[in-house]
């Protein structure tokens, strides 16, 4: 049985965001995600499934089996491997966390917690930086571990 492409969800919250912005006349909106990191509720045997979930600038990018199990090695293969929705190259640890999962790394996503917090790094940065995201050696920093 062929194994199933990811799903790609739109997010709507950009298209609030630019009838906010035409509404009121104000060029910057400062963005917030309480939709990222709220608590779900659920039933006895309704655990959430393993998954990765890949931030795009308009949408979400969804690995998962609806049926079967799937390791985060393999849903982080299929976001990887999905053409056109893949971009990499953002230089920030979330999607540094996914390319780590599909290579097999024991660093890497293990567990639903780790996906929701570079899900949630991946989506942030893409919104605050929306339209407009830097290089990576921009989000560079000089810093030491010294004390």
């Amino acid at each position: 049985m062929p194994k199933p492409d990811p799903a790609v969800e739109a997010a709507f919250n950009r298209d609030l965001i630019g009838q906010i912005r035409q509404a009121t006349n104000h060029p910057r909106i400062i963005y917030a995600d309480w939709g990222s990191t709220k608590p779900r509720a659920y039933g006895h045997a309704s655990a959430p499934k393993n998954r990765i979930d890949y931030p795009t600038d308009k949408g979400w990018v969804i690995a998962r089996d609806n049926d079967d199990p799937v390791s985060f090695m393999t849903a982080a293969k299929r976001i990887i491997g999905e053409k056109g929705k893949w971009t990499g190259g953002l230089g920030i640890w979330g999607e540094q966390l996914i390319e780590g999962a599909a290579a097999g790394q024991t660093f890497a996503i293990d567990s639903m917690p780790k996906m929701y917090s570079a899900r949630i790094n991946i989506h942030l940065h893409r919104q605050a930086f929306y339209g407009h995201l830097p290089p990576p050696e921009a989000l560079d920093e000089a810093w030491t571990d010294e004390i």
